[in-house]
């Protein structure tokens, strides 16, 4: 891939489609480094994700394993029930 990451196909990916997600796999621009995120990841971004203009924001945190060739995400937390939400922001 060229240019920035296809983030493209991470919405794809974590559309509202029900199937069985499989993981994703990208290149970072001007390296040979690549980011794959598993498939347990990509459902709890779809699970999560804003579905519209008017849904709130929810945040949450990305944990994975940087390697010289790959970076991996490996877990993602939240949101928690205690975060607040607003339109375009989190707390």
């Amino acid at each position: 891939m060229t240019g920035r990451l296809r983030l493209d196909r991470i919405r794809a990916a974590t559309a509202g489609v029900r199937k069985a997600l499989r993981p994703w796999i990208g290149q970072f621009p001007n390296s040979d480094q690549s980011l794959r995120i598993q498939a347990r990841i990509l459902r709890h971004l779809r699970r999560h994700r804003q579905s519209d203009s008017t849904a709130y924001e929810a945040g949450g945190q990305l944990f994975g394993r940087i390697a010289p060739a790959l970076v991996t995400v490996t877990r993602a937390l939240g949101p928690r029930a205690t975060d607040e939400r607003r339109r375009f922001a989190i707390s």
